[in-house]
C-alpha cells in the first residue's frame, strides 16, 4: 500500500541498531520505556493538537466502531498526548515528584508519502514530566545531541521560546493582521509553514519565560553546544509553550527535520488533569535512516556444520552460554559458506565437522571485507 513500507535486510538492521541506541540512552538517563495503545479517542487529539491543526483536519486515520460510522477512534498520530493520557488515567504522578518516560513504535498520519515520510512511520520519544526549570530543558537537548553524535549524524540546532498562552494570543492577533488572514486560518500554522520571514513581526514574550530561555542558552553555551535562535520556530502542535527546539540535517534542506520537541506545561490540564509541567521530544526513525551512513558490525558467530550437524548444535549451545548469538549454516562446501559469511558482514566462522569433533575442538576463521 502507498505510504506503508516493510523493512528487511540492512535497512531493518539499521532500524534495530538505532532503536537499541535509543533504549541505551534512555536507560542511562533514567527513562523507563512504556508501551502506548495504537488506538485512542479522537477527542484526545482535538483537545491537545487543536481542531484547526493539520493533524486533526487532514491526517487522522479514523477507526470506526463496529456498526457505528461516527467519528470516535483514531490510530495514534503522535506519542505525547497518549503518554500524558496514560499518566492521568493511571495516576502515575500521585506518588512521584517526576516521571521520565520513553516510548517507541509506529504512528499514523494520512499525508502525501515522500522520502522519509510515510503514512505509517516510527517514532522514538521522551517525556520528562513534573519538571519546569530550564535545567531539564538542557538535559533533554543535550541527550539529543549525544544521541545523534553517537549515530555519526551531522545536525544543527534551532531553539526559540514561544512564551505563554497570552503571548501567543497577542502574537496571533499581530500575525493575523500582518498576513491579512480570515478567522478560519491559524496564524501560527501559517508561520510554521512560511519560507520567507521578511518584515514578519517577532513574538514578544513575558519576563518569566524570557529569563527561563536565557538560563537555557547559558547552559548550552557553557557545554559548547552550538545553536541558532530562530524567532519564527513555533512547532506545529497547539500544546507547546516556552522552550521549543528542532534538530535539522546538514545534508538535506528539504525534509531536513530530524527531531523536534519542547515544553508543554499545560497539556495535562487540557485533558482534564492537574497542572503538570513537562518537556519532551520525538524522533522520526525514517528520517534518521536517510542520514545514517556508518557500517554496522555484525557480531553474529556462524557455525559451519559441514558433515557433523549434531556436534555443531552442541558448539552453538556452548557459545550461547557465553552470551554470543550463533547461527548454524549446513553444507559441505566450506568456500561457499565463507563467501556467504563475507557477504553478510560476518567476522567469525567456527568450523565444526567430523574432523573437529574427533579432535574435540573447533577451527576459527577470522574474515575480512
Amino acid at each position: 500500500m502507498k505510504g506503508f513500507k516493510a523493512y528487511s535486510g540492512n535497512e531493518a538492521s539499521v532500524l534495530n541498531y538505532i532503536i537499541s541506541k535509543f533504549l541505551k540512552l534512555s536507560k542511562l538517563h533514567g527513562f523507563k520505556t512504556v508501551h502506548l495503545p495504537l488506538v485512542e479517542e479522537v477527542e484526545l487529539y482535538l483537545r491537545t493538537s487543536g481542531e484547526a491543526s493539520d493533524v486533526c483536519n487532514k491526517e487522522l486515520f479514523e477507526v470506526h466502531r463496529y456498526g457505528d460510522k461516527s467519528r470516535g477512534w483514531v490510530l495514534r498520530p503522535e506519542g505525547t498526548a497518549g503518554c500524558m493520557q496514560m499518566v492521568k488515567e493511571q495516576s502515575l504522578m500521585q506518588d512521584n515528584h517526576e516521571l521520565r518516560l520513553a516510548y517507541h513504535g509506529p504512528m499514523f498520519r494520512y499525508n502525501r508519502p515522500q522520502a522519509g515520510r510515510y503514512r505509517q512511520f516510527s517514532q522514538l520519544g521522551w517525556e520528562y514530566i513534573g519538571v519546569s526549570d530550564y535545567h531539564s530543558d538542557f538535559e533533554v537537548i543535550k541527550a539529543c545531541v549525544d544521541f545523534l553524535k553517537d549515530l555519526n549524524i551531522d545536525f544543527e540546532i534551532e531553539i526559540n521560546s514561544i512564551g505563554d498562552s497570552n503571548d501567543r494570543k497577542n502574537y496571533r492577533k499581530e500575525l493575523k493582521e500582518f498576513y491579512n488572514l480570515d478567522d478560519s486560518q491559524d496564524p501560527l500554522k501559517v508561520l510554521d509553514k512560511a519560507e520567507n520571514f521578511d518584515n514578519v513581526p517577532k513574538m514578544k514574550i513575558n519576563e518569566k519565560d524570557q529569563n527561563h530561555f536565557e538560563g537555557l542558552k547559558v547552559l548550552l553555551e557553557k557545554s559548547g553546544i552550538k545553536f541558532t535562535i530562530n524567532p519564527f520556530l513555533v512547532r506545529g502542535l497547539d500544546y507547546y509553550n516556552s522552550t521549543v527546539f528542532e534538530f535539522k540535517s546538514k545534508l538535506r534542506e528539504s525534509q531536513g527535520s530530524l527531531l523536534g520537541g519542547g515544553r508543554y506545561d499545560y497539556l495535562m490540564e487540557q485533558i482534564g488533569g492537574k497542572h503538570t509541567p513537562a518537556i519532551g521530544f520525538s524522533i522520526g526513525l525514517e528520517r534518521l535512516l536517510l542520514e545514517f551512513n556508518q557500517e554496522i558490525e555484525n557480531d553474529l558467530v556462524v557455525i559451519a556444520s559441514l558433515d557433523a550437524p549434531d556436534f555443531a548444535l552442541k558448539v552453538a549451545d556452548d557459545l550461547r552460554k557465553e552470551g554470543t548469538a550463533c547461527v548454524i549454516w549446513k553444507g559441505t562446501d566450506l568456500s561457499k559458506i565463507l563467501k556467504k559469511a563475507v557477504s553478510s558482514k560476518i567476522k567469525r566462522v567456527a568450523i565444526a565437522g567430523e574432523k573437529e569433533e574427533k579432535a574435540g575442538k573447533v577451527v576459527w576463521k577470522e574474515l575480512s571485507f
